[in-house]
């Protein structure tokens, strides 16, 4: 169950003299640098009912069961390219002290570059299914196809309340 897929990727990155594996590592190595330059600059999130499409105000505390949230998020990027970050809605019920427990993540789309330069607008929905107490926050984790996991270099950020 281990052994074997990592002795797969092992192969698969120490092959042609390890270029995958110094591509990843060069890779690695910029966004570490680049990293604290990112920036979640601004989030909206708008829900529609089926009815009408408003954006969601923090007093807005109610939702219906089948109206569906949609979420932009400008991003500073400064010199990390879009196709190196994963912006992602992270949802789940949350418990009395309001912290998302047994959360998931919907990985919003690149849409567009914004008019200020290094700055991108990513774009995704997610449906409300469930009823009771429920929390969403913003995050962005790094992304390579060789990544075995996006939380192996220790780089996350989340929003933060203005």
């Amino acid at each position: 169950r281990f052994y074997n897929p990592a002795e797969a990727r092992w192969h698969y990155l120490a092959a042609e003299t390890c270029a995958r594996a110094k591509t990843l590592a060069d890779w690695s190595s910029n966004m570490k640098m680049a990293w604290p330059e990112l920036a979640i600059k601004d989030v909206q999130v708008y829900v529609n009912n089926g009815e009408d499409n408003t954006q969601l105000k923090p007093a807005q505390l109610q939702l219906k069961v089948g109206s569906e949230l949609t979420v932009r998020v400008l991003v500073k990027l400064a010199k990390i390219s879009p196709d190196d970050i994963s912006v992602e809605l992270y949802h789940g019920p949350v418990d009395t002290w309001e912290n998302i427990r047994e959360g998931s993540a919907v990985r919003l789309d690149y849409k567009q570059a914004a008019e200020q330069k290094g700055e991108h607008w990513f774009v995704g929905s997610m449906p409300c299914k469930n009823t009771g107490q429920y929390g969403v926050a913003v995050r962005i984790l790094p992304r390579h196809d060789n990544l075995v996991n996006p939380y192996e270099m220790g780089l996350i950020l989340w929003e933060t309340a203005n």
